[in-house]
């Protein structure tokens, strides 16, 4: 997943070293939101995850390790774009789930996966899904996750299959690090596509 993903680490200090180095500017970087006003890194003490397009980084957010720390989340200060387009445009079967590490999840396990990064999106940004003839959908367990259920469920049709989690395990990510989460999503995968596939031959 980390080589997949490129992901990174900000340390807080070695980025803007970096740049000084290669003779990059400080206040481009200050620009699109890498550094704080101050100079201080803006993903200081975070993993960083990059949305690729081929080999060129379009964007990043960084997610601190510390369960209590506000906001557990940081992205640069331009369009938040989904995470994983290059992932599943074109693909005639893709999936779609919702938080950052659910989506470093998916790609661990070499899955044609992208992240909402959050569930209040325009239906003209999921566009790409045109061609999947099949949209798996994995949200989060909560009450939030139910009313994306419902609004996935309204978009997609039949091509949506809706995969739901064990009860108590919120998302994605977290059944992962389950000792059977893996062997456990994909028992609940081919439950789900079998009740889709029974619910379409009943219409």
């Amino acid at each position: 997943a980390i080589r997949r993903c490129r992901l990174g680490y900000s340390d807080g200090h070695a980025f803007r070293g970096y740049l000084q180095r290669h003779r990059l500017s400080v206040k481009r970087a200050r620009d699109m939101g890498l550094l704080w006003k101050d100079g201080r890194e803006r993903m200081a003490d975070r993993v960083v995850v990059p949305e690729m397009r081929g080999d060129q980084c379009v964007w990043m957010v960084g997610r601190t390790l510390e369960e209590n720390r506000d906001p557990r989340y940081r992205g640069l200060s331009l369009p938040k774009p989904l995470l994983g387009y290059d992932r599943v445009r074109g693909r005639k079967r893709v999936y779609l789930t919702e938080g950052t590490f659910d989506y470093v999840t998916g790609v661990g396990w070499n899955l044609p996966i992208c992240g909402l990064q959050g569930i209040k999106l325009r239906p003209d940004r999921l566009a790409f899904l045109e061609r999947a003839e099949r949209v798996l959908v994995v949200l989060d367990n909560d009450e939030a996750g139910e009313q994306a259920t419902a609004f996935f469920s309204e978009l997609l049709g039949s091509r949506g299959v809706f995969i739901r989690l064990p009860d108590r395990v919120k998302d994605l990510n977290i059944l992962a690090q389950m000792p059977d989460g893996r062997e456990t999503f994909f028992r609940l995968v081919r439950e789900a596509e079998l009740e889709a596939s029974h619910a379409f031959s009943a219409s």
